[in-house]
């Protein structure tokens, strides 16, 4: 009798652990049901098809594909094919890519040239900002800087370009080696009317890096060995004290370079966006490069002024956005005998930066 009240005792744990491992394993299997419902809602990469009806599925596939893919969200792609076929003779095909240029495709270059208009306004983020106004109400809402592509042992880009507020560039000149000095440059775009550079007018300006000289047109910071510029420099300190920009001239260069931060932003974006910029020389020729600059800087463009929501410029927006400063041509301008300036333009903007200087001063007490 107790044996039998034993094997029945036995059984019923059986029974009781074999539901039980039953019901952890239906748990299991409706908690993975869960995460992959979560997950996998809109699939991602599953596609094994090309050309036409590879786009067409990107586009009305999971949004993120699109922007990993093209570095476009989905209605900026769309808007793009169809400004570029109604302004450009774009013509739709049913080949490897769903858009491709006609007989009637027009390939320009536009330079945009100042007018009287832009050079006469006071850019809103300077009028609206009482840190900057009225110091820096003579500024041009573009900047003038030149930067690097890298410095590696092959072949890399010089490229000088100008920005605006509304991080767009606005003035591009690319292909020049990285080797050539950032005043080389400067002074051939100005001595190259084809190119339509915006000259300033008036009393306007650049802000400029401490590459460029300082004339009139062009401001550019204090230099010296011990006169901090850089952002950094200032941000290093141990306390806030040392931390502080020290008399007139440090206090220009910090607000000057703060000006400046804009292109180190608008750059950042630009390379954060086309990571195939890092490997050029070695996927294209030098020519193909150069082409690839201002395209991709163009496109850049486009989306700043049609995307509203696009995740690298809202994050270049922050006030914490971090800029790192590589190959970003901040030698400091050394005259030599082809750029050595003797005229009153020198004069003119160095008493003018003096004056702005003391301003500071005298304005934010």
């Amino acid at each position: 009798m107790d044996s039998d009240d034993s094997n029945s005792s036995n059984d019923n744990e059986e029974c009781v652990m074999e539901e039980d491992r039953e019901f952890e394993m239906l748990c299991g299997l409706a908690l993975k049901g869960i995460i992959l419902a979560r997950n996998l809602r809109t699939p991602c990469h599953t596609s094994d098809r090309t050309g036409h009806m590879f786009i067409t599925e990107v586009l009305n596939g999971h949004p993120r594909r699109c922007y990993e893919l093209f570095r476009l969200n989905v209605p900026v792609f769309r808007q793009l094919c169809l400004d570029l076929a109604t302004n450009y003779g774009l013509q739709q095909t049913r080949k490897a890519f769903p858009y491709s240029f006609g007989s009637r495709a027009k390939t320009e270059c536009r330079h945009h040239q100042a007018d009287a208009n832009y050079n006469d306004d006071v850019p809103e983020y300077i009028l609206n900002n009482p840190r900057y106004y009225p110091m820096f109400k003579g500024i041009v809402p573009q900047k003038d800087e030149v930067k690097y592509i890298g410095r590696k042992g092959y072949a890399t880009q010089n490229i000088m370009a100008v920005c605006d507020f509304n991080m767009c560039f606005t003035f591009v000149w690319a292909g020049w080696e990285g080797t050539a000095h950032d005043t080389r440059i400067f002074n051939e775009a100005l001595q190259r009317p084809d190119l339509n550079f915006p000259y300033p007018t008036g009393d306007k300006y650049y802000v400029v890096d401490a590459g460029y000289p300082n004339t009139r047109g062009y401001l550019a910071p204090y230099k010296g060995t011990n006169i901090r510029y850089h952002l950094p420099d200032f941000r290093r300190g141990h306390t806030a004290a040392i931390r502080e920009p020290r008399g007139p001239k440090e206090k220009f260069n910090y607000l000057h370079s703060s000006l400046r931060n804009i292109i180190e932003r608008t750059f950042g974006v630009w390379k954060a966006r086309w990571a195939l910029l890092k490997d050029m020389h070695v996927n294209y020729k030098y020519k193909n490069q150069v082409k690839i600059v201002i395209a991709s800087m163009a496109i850049d463009n486009y989306i700043r002024k049609v995307g509203r929501f696009d995740e690298a410029f809202n994050r270049a927006q922050q006030e914490s956005y971090n800029t790192v400063r590589g190959d970003t041509g901040s030698d400091v301008y050394e005259e030599g005998p082809s750029t050595r300036r003797t005229s009153n333009d020198d004069l003119y903007m160095a008493a003018r930066r003096d004056i702005i200087a003391q301003d500071i001063i005298t304005l934010r007490r």
